[in-house]
């Protein structure tokens, strides 16, 4: 009523080199973000949530998934949303989530943010691209014919992966999908990883976009067994 109309009514103000906002309403994981009017984000922006009242509290992320009109841009947030209550400030960053890329990413292990997340020192590099680019062309691209060994037969005999392809797997409900990809990585981090296994199905649950959450307790309890 009253409240969010004063929330609403807030003038957003502009900072030297991003617009600022501030969080309008909340809805579990999809948060609407009031922008100056002409300023409202472009979609697939990165805003960062910030937390005036306590300096300690780093920034929180979120991307935006919609434009409302008026300014409001409705967003996903990236990170948990315990500490993010309306009002609070909200900066557009002016692009797209950004991470770091080149050899010094290689054998490292990410979030979703690009931040590292395998217990080794800070990563030394200034590069970094955004998660959303166009692909190489087609003629541009290296295909390669070497096989990508699964280690479990029926696969590397009857439908080969090749290195550096896409994989597409389908399947009912309760046919397996998730104990095969945990046994290929399991076999991947045998022979190429580095980090404890129990480490990296952690940190595989913790950033895998596409599966983050869905497959986290079946994870779980196959590190159990396997540790």
């Amino acid at each position: 009523g009253n409240s969010m109309a004063k929330i609403a009514a807030q003038e957003p103000s502009k900072t030297k080199n991003n617009i600022q906002g501030h969080v309008l309403r909340i809805s579990g994981t999809v948060i609407d973000v009031q922008f100056p009017r002409e300023h409202a984000p472009d979609i697939l922006n990165e805003l960062e949530v910030l937390f005036p009242d306590n300096p300690t509290h780093g920034k929180a992320s979120l991307e935006v998934a919609q434009q409302l009109g008026d300014g409001i841009v409705r967003c996903i947030a990236i990170e948990n949303i315990f500490d993010i209550r309306r009002g609070l400030p909200v900066i557009d960053t002016g692009s797209p989530i950004k991470v770091p890329v080149g050899k010094q990413v290689l054998g490292r292990i990410f979030n979703v943010l690009g931040q590292t997340i395998d217990d080794k020192p800070p990563l030394k590099t200034d590069k970094k691209w955004s998660i959303f680019r166009d692909p190489p062309p087609l003629i541009e691209q290296k295909i390669e014919d070497e096989i990508q060994e699964t280690g479990i037969k029926v696969i590397d005999v009857m439908c080969p992966y090749i290195k550096g392809n896409k994989i597409g797997l389908f399947g009912g409900a309760g046919v397996g999908k998730t104990e095969y990809y945990l046994r290929v990585i399991f076999e991947f981090t045998q022979n190429f990883c580095s980090v404890g296994l129990s480490r990296y199905f952690e940190c595989w649950f913790s950033c895998a976009v596409c599966i983050v959450c869905i497959h986290q307790y079946n994870g779980k309890a196959l590190i159990y067994l396997c540790i």
